[in-house]
């Protein structure tokens, strides 16, 4: 931020930075353009964090039916003091946790109702999120397993046939 460049290495800046993902990044540095200071980009962060709140609280209502439940994580987000903390510092925490359950939120919606739309929010968070927090790439792979056994559960016959001429093609071209 003191230097106006994105390295580790300021008296380089030719040097190419590999270390760090530029989801935050690019992040900061449209807030900083809009709130021109460190402490105004904080108070948005703690206003992503509310949003954070109220996602747990709709993904929760949306996976119980049940308001009441959906409070007990949504507190626990509110309240936790390593959450308060983080939401205070220019760290990635905050941001990647609202991508997170943005994403989560909207793929529970595209497999209750089969909603493109919801798929591609999912995908747009998840992908943010993924140059925020690379960790979060082993998360498209649990989606997209279960985007599968929810295609076989409901599409049985057509898609164990299209398995079954994937696996004879590609059996086929793969044999000498």
């Amino acid at each position: 931020l003191n230097h106006g460049v994105f390295l580790r290495d300021v008296s380089n800046p030719a040097a190419q930075e590999t270390l760090r993902t530029p989801g935050y990044p690019m992040l900061l540095a449209l807030g900083l353009l809009i709130f021109k200071n460190v402490p105004g980009f904080v108070l948005f962060q703690n206003f992503l964090s509310l949003g954070s709140i109220i996602l747990a609280y709709l993904l929760f209502v949306y996976i119980f039916k049940n308001k009441k439940i959906a409070l007990l994580p949504s507190a626990i987000l509110a309240f936790d003091p390593a959450t308060i903390y983080w939401n205070s510092q220019l760290s990635t925490e905050t941001f990647f946790t609202i991508l997170l359950l943005l994403s989560i939120y909207t793929f529970f919606i595209f497999l209750g109702k089969t909603n493109w739309s919801s798929l591609a929010v999912s995908a747009l968070a998840l992908g943010w999120a993924n140059i925020t927090r690379p960790i979060v790439q082993y998360v498209l792979i649990l989606y997209a397993v279960v985007i599968i056994i929810q295609a076989i559960y409901k599409y049985r016959p057509k898609i164990l046939y299209a398995i079954l001429i994937l696996a004879a093609v590609s059996g086929i071209i793969a044999s000498p």
